[in-house]
């Protein structure tokens, strides 16, 4: 008899468009990061204003926690939250542009020289 493998479980993930692997690995990593207390950064964004990148970070991640029973493909779930986040931060100018493969961060530095 052959040697058999279970199954594997794998967390769904952000499945890569357009330079997004920058914000694909900023997302799961802040995913990880604010969900380990989600109350406490669900109470510091509603303090925010509304439709700011910070609160549809928190709409997302709230989305994510508590998926919607009828969504069959979560990697696609998280493409549109991504792609939904990633038009706001071009918007408010937080990134260049939305094929950008700089990250926000740099992108940020740079605009200050």
């Amino acid at each position: 008899m052959a040697n058999q493998t279970p199954a594997t479980s794998r967390t769904p993930s952000y499945p890569w468009q357009e330079n997004s692997c920058w914000l694909d690995t900023s997302l799961q990593l802040l995913f990880v990061a604010l969900t380990h207390d989600f109350s406490e950064f669900s109470e510091f964004a509603q303090e925010v204003a509304p439709g700011s990148p910070l609160q549809i970070l928190h709409n997302i991640f709230e989305q994510r926690l508590n998926p919607d029973s009828t969504t069959v493909n979560v990697s696609e779930e998280l493409r549109s939250h991504r792609n939904h986040l990633r038009r706001q931060l071009v918007e408010h100018q937080q990134a260049s542009s939305l094929t950008s493969y700089e990250p926000l961060f740099v992108s940020t530095i740079q605009e200050r020289k």
